[in-house]
């Protein structure tokens, strides 16, 4: 096994110079949809509403956004329905409508 020393100050900078991640807003105004949903979004572009009952359908952003962080929230505003909802990881538009090489996940 080789020996490999670092400089306290070394160590030391590096946990020192670490800087919090701010969260900003993302604006959705050029997101896709692919399916048959209805989706409004808010007059500031941060938040999306889907209001049919239809056959599945995505809001999705187009972009290979892997190694990203995200946070979000996700509400239902039903006491009655029964939809699924969730999010995609790794979709490509055209995957809803029978691509058969699809390659994403779905957490619902």
């Amino acid at each position: 096994m080789k020996n490999i020393r670092i400089p306290l100050a070394a160590i030391a900078a590096a946990i020192f110079t670490t800087t919090a991640a701010s969260a900003a807003p993302v604006d959705l105004s050029s997101w896709t949809v692919d399916g048959g949903g209805n989706w409004t979004t808010a007059v500031d572009n941060n938040s999306v509403f889907q209001s049919l009952n239809s056959a599945p359908t995505v809001f999705h952003n187009g972009v290979d956004s892997q190694g990203l962080s995200l946070a979000g929230t996700i509400t239902v505003e039903s006491t009655s329905d029964n939809d699924f909802i969730g999010f995609v990881l790794g979709y490509t538009q055209g995957d809803i409508i029978g691509n058969l090489d699809t390659d994403y996940i779905l957490v619902d």
